[in-house]
């Protein structure tokens, strides 16, 4: 795997709801979604659980990311914190709309 393609990853991730939307009858179906990832992995030159791994990591940098980037709570004096650029405008409203459902 010389170079991950991280918009090929979240285009081919977003044609299977099993894989990212909770409320889907299959998301817990560790067969079917390791099936999934398998091809997912195959399509993106790797194995299956590095394009998953890769997905989470992605997922979960996102959720960070907007988190940091989200006010502070009237009230806390909880320090502001600085929201660099993270390159998600690169990756396109469709992956950051899916993360955000």
């Amino acid at each position: 795997m010389d170079k991950f393609n991280i918009e090929m990853l979240i285009s081919e991730v977003q044609s299977y709801p099993v894989l990212w939307q909770d409320s889907h009858k299959d998301f817990k179906n560790k067969n079917i979604t390791d099936n999934i990832w398998k091809k997912l992995g195959e399509i993106c030159g790797c194995s299956g659980e590095a394009a998953k791994g890769k997905w989470k990591n992605l997922r979960d940098t996102y959720r960070r990311n907007l988190q940091k980037s989200q006010p502070a709570k009237s009230g806390s004096e909880a320090p502001k914190r600085c929201s660099g650029s993270y390159g998600w405008e690169s990756l396109g409203t469709r992956a950051i709309s899916m993360l955000q459902s």
